[in-house]
């Protein structure tokens, strides 16, 4: 027996005790466990009794101890966690000591929240429940339809008056007020459910569910290439976590937002696996195609991406392969509404009626739908026809920030705020705070320029226009992955802090002292 600690004890732990061998401490008895991975080292430090032995956790609930001097404490630590069990043998007999399995069960949990399909059954049940009971409680599910210019569309196309009718006691009449994608998904909803039926209602619902719990899976494989398995779990189950879910209006809302944080995910992925590959760059091209024709706020991002990779002697010859698969996916819509409206048209056309919800004269706030709003007052829409309504506000709109520049910035500075801190102020503005600490912590990483890009890039044209909760929802995949990064960063650091080694030696000082 070596200062209390029998010499056997280092082939029971999986180990040799290796004699003479020190810490960095200087304390003798170190064993390193090369013989097993599972073995962690332990030292037998000479404090103040009762003394510590950290020996590893038990596989049983009783394990047989052998003999030990009186007053020592068994530290028992789990290889995987930072917890620990502890007690103090009070005489010299062997004996069996019961030990709490509170260490194996940490590893089963862990086990458990590092699964994928774990977590994504998570994300499904928290928000299925959300919507029922916001459906069940507060509205009737055909609320939804109501005001909602892509279920409107949906119906004309269902309806067999094409892609059309997008506000209420409108004439029938060819718009490209929304990119095409999403009003088709309803669409083909309405085909099989009914138009406006409660049944659609849900069916649409259930596929926004779908889509988040398909999302928290693809959060999980983004954080685990990009920042490893830590922060991709902590990624993954702060995404379970039904943000959106309460606020009641956007929560079951038909917007595209869902699909787009899907497709979103589904890019960035592709991207990190192809940007080492000739491979695919054609395909993923005409896949960023179809999210610009689900999402175009996406498109500023993408021609940053584009720029970044461009930049790239090695990649560069691909970025053409690419830009013709966005370019072709593109060209029929905008050769349709070239052929409609006579201009060219490549996603959608309200820029200038949603500028000037956010910037006009008389408006109250950051935003104001009242007046010439088609939704509320469709006169002037159906007088002018929808291309040359939405000139006319576009016009309004740059005229009234021309008179007016110091008010056109603060509401941009008020935008700015209300952007991230929607729904729930003090709440949001803790979360995406530590969103932007990581976005900080980031920028140099491998990768970094994937998520720096659309937490900078995107919300620009929210800050100009206007904004509402469900605008940042696209890229709250990208944000959460950020806040994840920052809070796993962090942590390691501050126990990297607390841990150095001068501080252990003046802890020890002072414990000697007393």
């Amino acid at each position: 027996m070596r200062d209390g600690l029998p010499d056997h004890w280092g082939a029971m732990l999986g180990c040799e005790a290796q004699q003479g061998q020190s810490d960095p401490g200087g304390n003798p008895g170190i064993c390193d466990g090369r013989k097993s991975a599972l073995a962690p080292t332990f030292t037998q430090r000479h404090l103040p009794q009762p003394n510590h032995i950290p020996i590893p956790m038990p596989t049983r609930s009783s394990q047989a101890i052998p003999k030990i001097e009186p007053g020592w404490e068994i530290i028992i630590d789990h290889p995987s966690t930072s917890l620990r069990v502890g007690f103090v043998a009070q005489d010299a007999t062997e004996g069996r000591w019961t030990v709490k399995r509170a260490c194996v069960s940490m590893k089963k949990l862990q086990r458990v929240a590092d699964c994928p399909a774990v977590i994504f059954a998570a994300a499904i049940a928290t928000r299925l429940g959300a919507s029922v009971y916001i459906l069940t409680r507060f509205f009737n599910p055909q609320r939804l339809f109501v005001g909602n210019e892509s279920s409107r569309i949906a119906a004309a196309l269902a309806s067999g008056l094409g892609f059309s009718s997008p506000y209420p006691h409108t004439p029938v009449a060819a718009t490209a007020q929304q990119p095409p994608v999403y009003p088709l998904i309803l669409a083909g909803v309405f085909k099989v459910f009914g138009i406006y039926t409660v049944q659609s209602a849900w069916v649409i619902v259930s596929l926004h569910i779908l889509a988040g719990g398909f999302t928290a899976v693809l959060i999980y494989r983004l954080g685990e290439l990009c920042f490893g398995k830590t922060v991709a779990i902590v990624a993954g189950w702060l995404w379970v976590i039904p943000w959106m879910f309460q606020a009641r209006s956007f929560a079951v809302s038909f917007t595209n937002a869902y699909f787009a944080a899907l497709a979103f995910c589904v890019l960035l992925i592709w991207l990190v696996v192809a940007v080492h590959n000739n491979r695919g760059w054609f395909l993923m091209g005409a896949y960023a195609g179809l999210l610009l024709l689900l999402q175009p706020s996406f498109a500023p991002v993408f021609v940053v991406y584009g720029i970044c990779l461009a930049c790239s002697k090695a990649r560069s010859a691909r970025m053409w392969f690419a830009l013709v698969g966005v370019l072709l996916v593109l060209a029929p819509w905008t050769a349709r509404n070239y052929i409609v409206f006579h201009r060219f048209i490549p996603f959608r056309d309200n820029l200038g009626l949603e500028l000037w919800l956010g910037n006009r004269p008389g408006m109250h706030g950051t935003m104001d739908y009242s007046l010439d709003f088609p939704g509320e007052d469709p006169t002037n829409y159906i007088r002018l026809g929808e291309t040359r309504f939405m000139d006319a506000k576009l016009n309004e709109a740059w005229q009234f920030i021309a008179e007016d520049p110091k008010s056109f910035m603060k509401r941009c500075a008020l935008r700015v705020a209300e952007f991230w801190y929607e729904p729930y102020p003090p709440a949001m503005l803790l979360f995406f705070g530590l969103g932007w600490v990581g976005t900080a912590l980031a920028w140099k990483r491998r990768f970094g320029w994937l998520f720096v890009t659309p937490a900078i890039v995107y919300p620009l044209v929210y800050y100009v226009t206007h904004t509402y909760a469900g605008y940042r929802h696209p890229i709250e995949p990208v944000m959460i992955l950020l806040v994840a990064y920052a809070l796993v960063e962090l942590g390691t650091r501050g126990k990297a802090l607390l841990q150095e080694p001068g501080r252990d030696s003046v802890s020890t000082g002072h414990m000697a002292q007393s």
